[in-house]
């Protein structure tokens, strides 16, 4: 057991003996550690594409199914609502309680009457169409769909079985100039002040199961009365009501919102907050899949090892996957061991920030057979043959074990580098306390930090003249941000003004702000890795030496974790101000004037025209240019400063 009360006093010594303070960089980090290690529970968060099977996996895995014997419909098995995809229209907070209920946490207002309105704007365009005036636009009208879950609960809001439906009437009862009428007739009918309603309580004498699973549904779909467009579900329930296995070390389970390539600020939150474990559904057949590498090359950065501990794939072996693979001759087992093998290679070859032992592979409907039968006409249902909750219960343990297993690694490494790190203090009090060690040292100091000092100046050098105004490069610089963001068609909608005025970052399928961030930190990433890396190359070439001594091999070490922890917040920095830069040029009366730009033919284009000289007009690619040059100063200052201060004035 790491005792930190004993490495926090060294910081008073070093303040005696030193009055610089390169040293906190490694309290920063010890700190870090001492947070983690005293995390009581973790929230168990999944991720995965829509239809993925996110929470179907939930229900099974926590027991959240309804009482099932050979005979039964297959179809409403889980308490909590699924479909064929994108079934999930809010984050689900799954947690133990004194009480069942559910809470509907909604989104605000305006961002009720955006959706709204982006819904409307939709509808219309498929009543009144317009004819695209290039040819590079049809994928953005065939992406001009709102959000397909919460299209589909303002639908039931409105009591209409189809889109179809709603489009027919809207052009037999208006005309094409009559948008805002249309507008004004569904918000009235819908009726936001009224749907006020956010807590459902399980009422005496009720079956638990069937209030859950038909109160749930309601919500989900938009079919209870007075209940308004949902941010977040919170799924609260007393094990008196309904028996539900929650593992010990987990306070809650999260089902997020289908991950559909865009960008989500929130997913990437939960990878790197400390008490979070992360699964991440993954397919047998494309292991990993695009948006898993996604996740594991581009949010999940080598050097956030504390979050990479954490990340696991969560691979589906759904109806025998794994002994169809090939040359696995028909065993699961030797499927398994192949697709490890080929995962491994994967990880290695494109440089995924990955553990291999983290990877678990599931089957959510372990002891449970079924087959389809006609249910009249051309439908078919699912119905049960066989169940064995036995095999379901043994699925389920061996799936916490494994949590349970990673978590004690992550938890053991943590509390072995907290005590390098306390050897590496020791180190640095005993040389700064002895006069001699500290005349050796310092030698030995000076030839390791020359190579340093140099690396990390190049480093400032080369990457701040990307910078500099005078330089073409950041009119480079710049153009790629317009190019490669915000004409990435697939990325942002511009079907109309409102669904592009994803301003606030709340909304899931448009947020100009944080794909500029995610775009920026990417190509700042590509522009310094290397140069890091040379640093971290020396300092780990020096510490192969089998004649370095243990001072210098402390020393070593405290190089490498310095960098490290400046470099990665040197990048968390790059990411919030290139988020900040964008906000402060697309301002609330832009986004009001882009709100108002005429429908018809060539709006799009006349989007993107806008859109670009609203970036020319506030210098938004200089302006984040030059953030990004004060962060490198600032990193290259704090490591040669780390690096290179002498013993005796450390």
């Amino acid at each position: 057991m790491v005792d930190f009360n004993s490495i926090f006093e060294y910081r008073g010594k070093l303040e005696q003996l030193t009055d610089q303070k390169a040293y906190e960089v490694i309290f920063e980090r010890i700190d870090q550690i001492k947070t983690q290690l005293e995390i009581p529970q973790y929230r168990l968060v999944f991720i995965g594409k829509p239809g993925s099977g996110k929470t179907t996996t939930i229900c099974n895995y926590l027991g959240l199914t309804k009482d099932i014997v050979a005979g039964d419909p297959f179809e409403h098995f889980e308490l909590l609502d699924i479909g064929s995809g994108r079934t999930t229209a809010a984050e689900v907070h799954i947690r133990k309680a004194d009480h069942t209920a559910l809470v509907v946490h909604p989104l605000d207002v305006e961002q009720q009457m955006e959706l709204i309105r982006d819904y409307c704007a939709y509808i219309w365009s498929q009543a009144f169409p317009v004819k695209y005036e290039k040819p590079e636009d049809e994928k953005a009208a065939r992406d001009r769909d709102p959000s397909i879950e919460y299209e589909r609960i303002i639908r039931n809001m409105l009591g209409y079985d189809s889109a179809e439906e709603m489009i027919n009437e809207a052009a037999q009862d208006h005309t094409r100039d009559d948008f805002e009428s249309f507008v004004d007739e569904i918000l009235e009918k819908i009726d936001i002040d009224l749907r006020t309603e956010t807590e459902f309580l399980l009422p005496d004498g009720k079956d638990a199961k069937t209030w859950l699973q038909k109160t749930f549904t309601a919500i989900n779909k938009g079919k209870a009365e007075r209940v308004c467009l949902p941010a977040q579900i919170d799924v609260l329930l007393d094990p008196d009501d309904i028996a539900f296995e929650l593992p010990e070390f987990i306070s809650e389970v999260i089902d997020t919102r289908g991950y559909d390539g865009r960008a989500r600020e929130d997913l990437r939150e939960y990878l790197s907050e400390p008490d979070t474990i992360c699964l991440v559904l993954d397919d047998v057949n494309a292991l990993p899949g695009e948006m898993q590498r996604r996740i594991l090359s581009e949010w999940v950065d080598k050097e956030q090892k504390d979050t990479i501990d954490r990340v696991f794939l969560l691979v589906k072996d759904k109806n025998g996957a794994l002994a169809d693979v090939n040359d696995a001759d028909g065993d699961p087992e030797k499927g398994e061991r192949i697709k490890l093998s080929e995962l491994k290679r994967k990880i290695k070859s494109e440089s995924l920030n990955y553990r291999l032992e983290n990877t678990l592979f599931v089957d959510s409907y372990e002891g449970i057979e079924h087959q389809k039968q006609p249910a009249g006409g051309r439908k078919h249902r699912k119905i049960v043959t066989y169940f064995d909750p036995s095999i379901r219960d043994s699925e389920r343990e061996r799936i916490t074990a494994h949590l349970a297993r990673i978590i004690a690694h992550h938890r053991q490494a943590l509390s072995e580098e907290a005590e390098h790190l306390e050897e590496d203090i020791k180190q640095r009090v005993e040389v700064l306390s002895t006069p001699a060690k500290s005349r050796a040292f310092d030698a030995k100091q000076r030839e390791i930090t020359a190579k340093i000092t140099a690396l990390s100046d190049t480093m400032q050098r080369e990457i701040t003249e990307l910078f500099e105004d005078s330089n073409p490069a950041l009119k480079d610089f710049e153009e790629l941000f317009w190019w490669d963001h915000f004409k990435i068609r697939s990325d942002i909608k511009w079907n109309s003004a409102r669904a592009m005025v994803n301003r606030k970052g709340v909304f899931y399928n448009a947020n100009a702000y944080y794909e500029y961030a995610a775009f920026c930190e990417k190509n700042f990433k590509g522009k310094c890795a290397s140069k890091k890396q040379q640093i971290l190359d020396y300092i780990k070439e020096l510490g192969e030496c089998e004649a370095t001594p243990e001072d210098i091999l402390s020393y070593i070490r405290w190089c490498k974790t310095i960098v490290d922890t400046a470099y990665e917040q040197m990048i968390k920095n790059v990411r919030s101000l290139a988020g900040s830069c964008c906000r402060e040029a697309l301002t609330e009366t832009y986004w009001q004037r882009a709100r108002n730009v005429e429908r018809g033919s060539g709006y799009y284009a006349n989007l993107l025209n806008m859109l670009e000289k609203q970036m020319g007009k506030t210098d938004l690619g200089e302006t984040t240019a030059k953030a990004f040059k004060q962060e490198i100063i600032d990193f290259t200052d704090k490591v040669n400063n780390a690096l290179t201060s002498k013993p005796s004035a450390m």
